[in-house]
């Protein structure tokens, strides 16, 4: 990694170097290159792709004192959370700046979806991502197992994506045996491009029960295929979703509440349709590719200008 890093610095030279990292040795890992740019005074613009609690745990003081050290060393923050800004008076010297993430909503499909309660109707609630514990997967299943002895549609939970840890997926499944979810949940490998978005188009709710989360795109991607999302009020989720307006927000780790709101929304597809339609257009007007194009253009100059200074 190092050497691949100093190959491009000595061939490409660059203005500035922009540096994506997340929790953990993630961002151990890129500590190296930011320090290494800094001693060839290359100034380091730094995104963060993870929420805060992940980055900095209260009961680590000695990693906490690194992570700041080494955010020190740049001339620049990117945020993809409003909980990030919070750090700005513990770096007075460094700008932080929230720049949301944002997708082209072109190639997404909005399908006309049921606006009536039909007997013959099955509701198809979705989750696409990594399959593990941190994603409460775990907890999305003992919702649907309750959600099944009061919902009064039919519906089925796609789960589509790799296990985080070796063996999750697998523990995972075998749970929603154990709860008796065969007819209702079904497990899918990881869809990319083309395919995921047509399993979005194919799906009525999308679901991201996460116990941690930075800015995921999948709720981009929800949004932009005017999808009712049910999701956790952690990292960067709650500046993407307005509770009851363009979704849900839940607290993480209560399968309870999950249940509660996804069962609101498979039963009623008009607060379905508002909530997707609203959705929609939010991602259009909030988080647009061409918009974080323009934020990290003006933020680029900004850094270089004072790097100068």
């Amino acid at each position: 990694m190092v050497y691949n890093f100093l190959k491009l610095i000595f061939s490409i030279r660059p203005d500035i170097v922009h540096i994506g990292t997340a929790h953990g040795f993630s961002y151990a890992k890129h500590a190296v290159l930011i320090l290494i740019a800094r001693i060839l005074r290359i100034p380091v613009l730094l995104q963060l792709h993870c929420g805060v609690d992940a980055l900095i745990p209260s009961h680590s003081p000695m990693w906490c004192r690194f992570v700041f050290f080494i955010m020190r060393q740049c001339q620049g923050i990117i945020v993809l959370s409003t909980e990030w800004l919070q750090i700005q008076p513990i770096l007075p010297d460094i700008k932080v700046s929230f720049i949301p993430n944002a997708i082209d909503t072109s190639p997404y499909i909005v399908i006309q979806r049921e606006m009536e309660s039909q007997s013959d109707v099955v509701v198809k609630i979705l989750y696409l991502g990594h399959i593990g514990e941190a994603k409460g997967i775990r907890d999305l299943l003992s919702a649907v197992q309750q959600m099944r002895d009061y919902v009064k549609s039919s519906f089925t939970l796609d789960l589509v994506g790799e296990s985080m840890k070796a063996g999750e997926s697998d523990d995972l499944q075998a749970y929603a045996q154990l709860l008796g979810l065969d007819g209702t949940v079904c497990f899918h490998a990881p869809e990319y491009d083309d395919a995921k978005i047509a399993r979005m188009g194919q799906a009525d709710i999308f679901v991201l029960p996460s116990h941690s989360e930075g800015m995921p795109i999948t709720i981009l991607e929800a949004m932009a295929s005017g999808l009712p999302i049910v999701a956790t009020r952690v990292g960067g989720i709650p500046d993407m979703i307005s509770n009851n307006e363009t979704g849900l927000l839940i607290e993480p780790k209560c399968p309870d509440y999950l249940a509660k709101e996804l069962a609101r929304l498979v039963d009623e597809p008009h607060m379905r349709y508002e909530l997707g339609a609203n959705a929609r257009e939010s991602v259009q007007a909030r988080f647009h590719i061409d918009m974080m194009i323009k934020s990290l253009y003006q933020f680029y100059n900004e850094v270089c200008m004072r790097a100068r200074n």
